[in-house]
């Protein structure tokens, strides 16, 4: 066992702005507009789509400016989608507050084709008192029985009860699965910890042949390993937020996911408070979302993420992060335009600029103007002078082609972009337990937060991972503090923590590709009182960073 304590480290974190104290959007006024969802026409534990009705009662709830979105004890079934994408996807609702029984109401998804909720552009709305799950697994188990290492193929017998690989939600989801430990249920965690897929085809009773992009992939793999084969890339989140405020999420209980669990962007002030991601009682199942647990992106403020679990994730528990924008053209030391992309700027905002290769900084500044320009570009006035920029390389010609399709800014060369106002600064991650993820506990590229009094339990990434990542998402971080967390077991896959380069707690600056970075950006961490049981190999990792 090994016990850390920093307590003389003296680190000034002005910067943190404390959520916890955010409390769950006021439903004042909203007790006498309660719109049951059972009168709008949803039968409870009958194999009926209740969905429309779910859809009506949330409309009406809008309409009449807010209210209570009531489900009664019982399973709701959710059979269609007004949009192809999510069950129910409200835009611009504003007090609207959804909710059903404590430990008795379910919402069952029968397609993993579809999401359950969405918010967009919505304000002082709640999700609370849920169980949901999927009636067909967004996944397939079963057990390999046979391997041709040569061919770099193995046979992949599915478990009854879940869905084999001609399903329609296969053919659009990604190609990848994850070996499983053949006494826990729990990832393997020797050699690789995921095996992408080419291709599959039938070749016996509920028996495929799974060809590997890389034949060397079935190295990680032996006859009588269990396995999963994922149906997550292009298949929804099941919860959504998008450019929301005041958002909360409590007493939640999910036990699948076709996706990230939770998608959270561009918004503010978001909470999750007992918010469980976890398997049901006597279940078969090996995992349970397909994606990270919360995925946090570009957030104004927090988000706060109190009392939650999750266990049995296939990515990350908790992963924050913004994009950036690059620099498309440098005007002078206080005028830059840039390529937007998935980044809301305002007057008044801090940003950082920065060169991805040795993850340098170049400075931070506060916008003073704002000049939208072709292309989804804007022209962007600084108070403070920043010297040494360098623009971007203009893409190729061929992809500004007319029907190209646009896939956001790409770094050509030069500096990037990241607005600390979007970056989840007051971020409060607090009493959480993580346990048998694939990847990592926390994933953190964003600053000013507070990590404490999490349990981190057998996963096989690193607990708690601060850092840039290289090019695409960031910012590079400073001002987090983690303390009083405890952590047993983590970094168990060979994958990870079996290298060396990784830590039960990890800090490090990055340059592009993930390499190490040549500059010591990352700064004022604060590792307080923590602690680490039985790490594989490093209990911390410190990388380049100035603590």
């Amino acid at each position: 066992m090994c016990k850390l304590s920093h307590a003389d480290v003296v680190i000034s974190f002005a910067a943190i702005v404390v959520l916890a104290a955010l409390a769950a959007p006021s439903m004042a006024g909203a007790a006498d507009k309660v719109f049951k969802v059972d009168a709008f026409g949803a039968k409870p534990d009958k194999r009926a789509d209740s969905a429309p009705a779910f859809r009506a009662a949330i409309a009406a709830a809008m309409k009449a400016g807010g209210g209570t979105v009531q489900f009664g004890p019982g399973k709701y079934y959710m059979m269609s989608s007004g949009d192809k994408i999510y069950v129910a996807w409200p835009k611009g609702a504003v007090g609207v507050h959804i909710t059903g029984v404590k430990g008795r109401t379910e919402l069952i998804v029968t397609t993993p084709r579809l999401g359950l909720l969405r918010f967009d552009r919505s304000k002082d709305c709640s999700l609370s008192n849920v169980i949901c799950d999927y009636e067909t697994p967004p996944f397939a188990q079963g057990k390999i029985v046979a391997l041709d290492s040569k061919a770099g193929t193995f046979d992949l017998k599915i478990d009854e009860g879940f869905p084999e690989l001609d399903a329609p939600f296969f053919l659009q989801g990604g190609e990848w699965g994850m070996p499983i430990d053949r006494n826990e249920r729990h990832p393997k965690y020797v050699g690789l910890d995921h095996v992408w897929a080419r291709s599959w085809s039938k070749v016996g009773d509920r028996t495929w042949r799974v060809v590997c992009r890389n034949r060397h992939n079935t190295r990680s793999l032996a006859v009588g390993d269990r396995y999963v084969q994922l149906a997550r890339q292009k298949n929804p989140t099941i919860f959504g937020l998008w450019n929301c405020t005041n958002i909360a999420m409590t007493d939640i209980v999910v036990h699948a996911s076709p996706g990230i669990t939770n998608g959270v962007v561009m918004c503010d002030a978001i909470v999750f408070r007992r918010f469980q991601v976890r398997f049901r009682k006597g279940t078969s199942r090996l995992i349970t979302s397909n994606g990270d647990g919360i995925h946090v992106h570009g957030n104004r403020r927090g988000p706060v993420i109190e009392d939650c679990y999750f266990e049995g994730i296939c990515d990350d528990g908790v992963n924050l992060n913004s994009h950036m924008s690059p620099v498309v053209k440098v005007e002078s030391d206080t005028r830059i335009v840039v390529d937007r992309g998935p980044v809301i700027f305002k007057v008044g905002d801090r940003i950082q600029i920065s060169e991805p290769d040795t993850a340098k900084l170049r400075g931070t500044a506060t916008i003073k103007a704002i000049r939208p320009e072709p292309g989804n570009r804007f022209a962007l006035t600084l108070i403070q002078p920043i010297k040494g920029i360098k623009p971007n390389r203009p893409p190729p010609a061929d992809a500004r082609r007319p029907g190209r399709r646009r896939r956001g800014p790409r770094r050509r060369g030069g500096d990037v972009v990241y607005n600390l106002n979007s970056a989840n600064a007051g971020f409060v991650i607090r009493g959480n337990t993580f346990r048998l993820h694939r990847r990592h506990g926390l994933l953190i590229r964003s600053g000013g937060g507070l990590i404490e009094k999490n349990l981190f339990d057998n996963i096989c990434g690193v607990g708690i991972l601060v850092m840039n990542g290289g090019a695409l998402e960031g910012p590079i971080a400073s001002n987090v503090v983690i303390r009083n967390n405890r952590l047993i077991g983590v970094g168990q896959s060979r994958h990870y923590g079996g290298t060396g380069r990784f830590g039960a707690i990890m800090v490090r600056t990055n340059g592009t590709g993930f390499k190490l970075a040549p500059e010591r950006s990352i700064s004022n961490i604060s590792i307080l009182d923590n602690e680490i049981i039985d790490p594989p190999k490093n209990a911390l990792y410190l990388s380049l960073i100035h603590i």
